[in-house]
């Protein structure tokens, strides 16, 4: 019991730490420039294989601070899950702006030339560095009704935003290890904002979270929500988190483990990055079970990388005792409440 209380002690006040994650980013990135050496495309040496050494330590590990892959870095592209896990990831979107994926700009196959971004990750340390960035945020389609995605509050801007800008495409995977192009996206796959609902309030303490309605019924899965609090998430189960880490192909990792529960959010340590705010946290018991039960929504999370400079190196996560806080989700019930406003006010308004 004693041991226990310590650890929630540890764990709440880890949790102040978080709110400073930005304060620390920037005191972090004036020690990197101060310790980078010039090189090309990461911190490699002219084999490209083995980090450079500085003080006969590693670089990012010489450099790095707190952290935000978990121990291992467990995401997975499309082509290497089990069927379940293709299927949570055919229920995720992406969110994009109309600038990035332009309706009208089509190839001759008749699919939509995006525009990608280079994402700038270091080629020896990121195992995803050849992926290009398309969007923003994560979401993913509720269970249950044919045009309602779930996502993080923080990512819709306001309803001028949302019905202008914003758009939602599906299956955006990597479907071929050996693929080097960044592939077109078929129209059919693609979805407008015309509604949503959120807390008037947007915090990362229980009220980050938001309820889209598109333009028509969403061809593809679903992921359901908890009902109630009574069979919610605890500090002995172990999640995962599917959706778009810095906006890249679609990512699936396992292996999360839950630190800290409340009645607004719960901890969880997920390799998750910007581009995931709004993913579903599914009960990895289920998954392997077949079944998509979204816990929660991911809220916010710690600084991404260790160095962005001259290119970015995730950070990396060994244990508890080290600042490893974990990621703020809110709880999947509390969609609810925006699932019945928004179709109340949406039907009234007709």
């Amino acid at each position: 019991m004693k041991t226990k209380m310590i650890r929630s002690v540890v764990t709440l006040l880890s949790l102040i730490t978080l709110h400073f994650s930005s304060i620390a980013e920037e005191a972090e990135s004036s020690v990197e420039d101060a310790l980078i050496i010039p090189h090309q495309a990461g911190a490699c040496n002219a084999d490209r294989q083995t980090p450079i050494q500085i003080n006969n330590q590693d670089h990012h590990d010489y450099v790095c601070g707190i952290e935000t892959i978990y121990e291992n870095d467990d995401r997975k592209n499309y082509y290497s899950t089990t069927d379940v896990e293709k299927k949570a990831m055919q229920a995720t979107a992406i969110r994009v702006g109309r600038h990035n994926v332009d309706i009208k700009n089509l190839d001759s196959s008749g699919k939509i030339v995006p525009k990608y971004q280079d994402s700038r990750l270091c080629p020896c340390e990121e195992q995803f560095h050849q992926e290009k960035i398309l969007g923003d945020c994560s979401a993913f389609k509720i269970d249950g009704y044919k045009d309602l995605l779930a996502t993080a509050g923080h990512c819709i801007i306001s309803k001028e935003v949302c019905v202008t800008r914003d758009l939602y495409v599906f299956r955006h995977h990597r479907y071929d290890p050996q693929q080097t192009f960044e592939p077109g996206i078929d129209p059919s796959d693609v979805y407008s904002c015309v509604d949503f609902y959120r807390p008037k309030s947007v915090s990362a303490d229980g009220n980050d979270w938001a309820v889209v309605k598109v333009d028509r019924e969403i061809n593809a899965p679903g992921i359901a929500i908890r009902q109630e609090a009574s069979n919610e998430i605890d500090e002995t189960d172990v999640v995962a988190i599917v959706g778009y880490p810095m906006g890249l192909p679609s990512k699936i990792a396992d292996n999360g483990k839950v630190v800290y529960v409340d009645e607004q959010i719960f901890l969880a340590r997920v390799d998750a990055y910007g581009g995931n705010s709004g993913s579903a946290i599914l009960n990895s018991e289920l998954l392997q079970r077949g079944v998509l039960m979204a816990e929660g929504v991911l809220a916010k999370g710690a600084a991404d990388f260790c160095r962005t400079q001259p290119c970015k190196v995730s950070k990396k996560c060994q244990d508890e005792d080290n600042g490893c806080v974990g990621e703020k989700v809110t709880h999947s019930r509390k969609l609810h409440e925006g699932i019945q406003k928004l179709l109340s006010e949406y039907h009234r308004s007709k």
